[in-house]
């Protein structure tokens, strides 16, 4: 690893200039989500706009939490007095003036009325969302369904009952398959087997 690529001290010069790509490794518990709140405040102070700003989670826990922070902290701005609001911008590496102050107390009202809004959603959301954008660009259907857990073990067992009865009711070369399967790999493993092929059945088509 070059010198250029070593980690570095936190720097909130850099952390809070949108013109720069940072990227943060942290333990958990040592404020990565602060950090990232003060990065979309900042972003916004910079006159971006909330629709043009992306925040993706793991969890629906996480993107909760990390709206929440953004909108609290944005409530304060509007409420605050001169001198706290000046040291709240200052932690985010500005340096207030009157314009910038009055721009601050305006964000909480601005992002309340963009259409979008900030977005804060997890991977599984963006994902979910980008295909009611593109269904046919992405070869599913237009009014496909998520599946939960539960929906999902019962779609499989339904699938693997409906295999088994097939063999059952004639096909001699599937039977003689799965037979052969669950003498080699046992129920456990055929049925795991059987849960791959299903979730992978268009790359297997």
């Amino acid at each position: 690893m070059s010198a250029s690529q070593q980690a570095s001290p936190y720097n909130p010069a850099q952390v809070f200039t949108p013109e720069d790509s940072v990227f943060v490794s942290a333990n958990a518990g040592a404020g990565k989500t602060s950090l990232l709140t003060g990065r979309v405040l900042a972003l916004l102070l910079h006159g971006v706009a909330p629709s043009k700003i992306l925040c993706l989670t793991f969890t629906n826990a996480a993107a909760a939490e990390m709206n929440k922070r953004v909108q609290d902290e944005l409530g304060k701005w509007v409420m605050a007095d001169d001198a706290a609001l000046c040291e709240s911008l200052q932690r985010l590496n500005h340096r207030p003036d009157a314009r910038m102050l009055a721009r601050a107390r305006s964000l909480f009202a601005q992002v309340l009325e963009s259409p979008e809004g900030i977005r804060i959603q997890t991977l599984h959301g963006l994902c979910q969302s980008l295909l009611r954008r593109f269904p046919v660009e992405a070869g599913v259907s237009p009014h496909f369904t998520i599946m939960d857990t539960r929906t999902e073990q019962e779609a499989m067992h339904e699938a693997c009952q409906r295999l088994f009865a097939k063999a059952v009711g004639g096909e001699t070369s599937l039977r003689e398959s799965l037979t052969a399967l669950s003498q080699t790999q046992g129920e456990e493993g055929i049925s795991t087997m059987l849960e791959t092929s299903f979730r992978q059945r268009r790359a297997i088509l």
